[in-house]
């Protein structure tokens, strides 16, 4: 806990507070939503100790309202990237098959060098396409000069998710996991 703490004290108070809202939001409301509806469809008979009104228009509404407190926080561009990586991994490298008992052992898991390095190239293209008050990146100089176009969120995800699709190819050829 005492690296967190020195980590944040780096930032401004309200970036860590930004941060830990993204995170909660990610970790906790969006897992709670998805855990919710997953249950529903692969148990539908189990007992509960609740009922959903309406379901699934309130898990829904939930969503949508906690996807916009994400996205209010200010750093969703580095966690969309990250969610793109994700979806292709899921899609395009493990085809939807996992194998659970897998993830109890360490010697199996990916390495995840890709996915990092891939979060890295889309900062890249974030800055590259980035229009700030302070900053306006290369890219979006091209578009509506000299204020520029802010297109950072869809280059950083283009550029992840393009580099996430090599490297992980490489990371699967030099690991096998």
């Amino acid at each position: 806990m005492c690296v967190i703490t020195a980590i944040g004290s780096f930032f401004n108070l309200s970036i860590v507070i930004s941060m830990l809202t993204a995170v909660i939001v990610i970790v906790q409301a969006l897992g709670q939503v998805a855990a919710l509806t997953v249950l529903r469809r692969r148990q539908p008979n189990l007992k509960r100790p609740y009922r959903m009104w309406l379901y699934p228009l309130f898990s829904i509404i939930a969503l949508v309202g906690w996807v916009y407190v994400f996205v209010a926080s200010g750093l969703s561009i580095n966690g969309t990237q990250f969610q793109f990586i994700l979806i292709l991994e899921h899609f395009v490298f493990r085809r939807g098959r996992y194998n659970i008992d897998d993830w109890n052992t360490p010697s199996k898991l990916p390495i995840g060098w890709a996915a990092l390095v891939s979060s890295a190239i889309g900062l890249v293209g974030v800055l590259l396409g980035a229009a700030q008050v302070y900053y306006v990146g290369p890219i979006a100089r091209l578009f509506n000069p000299p204020f520029g176009m802010d297109i950072g969120f869809e280059l950083g995800v283009v550029f992840a998710g393009a580099a996430y699709y090599f490297l992980r190819r490489a990371e699967l050829a030099q690991t096998r996991r």
